[in-house]
């Protein structure tokens, strides 16, 4: 069941989920790990532009993303990522507007999908996770649900500009209490305690995926 969600973005949806599951067999794992209200952190492994659409009607409820403006340059995706919720946000202008927005949108209650690598993987693998979204968690006391994405990569990877029918599979983790690693007396240790935690995780989640797709 769908959580709550804008009556246009609910239309859009159905339909791109259904599409979805007639041209990449999309699958999704995990639905009930999902907070259905309140804030909360959706972060996920990053290998294509794909990512965010498949990210958005995998999830049973509307959350918000945050983007770097290049992408809003191709009228075929920039009128979509508005309508859903995506927020562009400079890449070379600092960090500052975009916590600004990022705590503005968590404090509304707002679901926020990041992307801690920061930017697409160029063969697939995970790249170093930066700090922001487990600080992000750790101030505003927002769980973090994390997410696996597999098959985004072999559909469309960096440099290619239409998607592959590829299989693509999500895997939603369970919640990932930010509250257990804080540390008022370290707060930037807490950062990096966390970080490294939802790492391993979805390092976790990509190991049981594979075994489970060879059993």
């Amino acid at each position: 069941m769908a959580g709550k969600m804008e009556p246009f973005y609910r239309i859009q949806w159905h339909l791109l989920r259904l599409v979805a599951r007639v041209y990449f067999r999309f699958a999704i794992r995990g639905e009930e790990n999902v907070p259905p209200s309140g804030a909360v952190l959706f972060a996920v492994n990053h290998n294509s532009f794909l990512d965010p659409p498949i990210v958005a009607i995998g999830l049973p409820r509307q959350a918000a993303f945050l983007a770097k403006e290049e992408i809003f340059q191709f009228p075929l995706f920039r009128w979509w990522f508005r309508s859903v919720g995506v927020y562009p946000v400079g890449r070379h202008r600092g960090d500052a507007k975009a916590i600004k927005l990022a705590v503005r949108l968590l404090k509304e209650g707002n679901g926020l999908t990041l992307f801690p690598e920061g930017t697409r993987s160029l063969d697939g693998n995970l790249l170093p996770f930066e700090k922001g979204l487990s600080w992000l968690a750790l101030k505003m006391e927002a769980p973090i649900v994390p997410i696996y994405l597999d098959g985004t990569f072999k559909s469309m990877p960096k440099g290619k500009w239409f998607p592959k029918p590829n299989k693509i599979v999500m895997t939603i983790g369970k919640p990932i209490v930010s509250e257990e690693n804080r540390d008022a007396d370290d707060f930037d240790n807490a950062v990096a305690c966390l970080t490294k935690r939802l790492k391993n995780e979805i390092e976790r989640m990509k190991t049981e995926f594979y075994g489970k797709e060879g059993s």
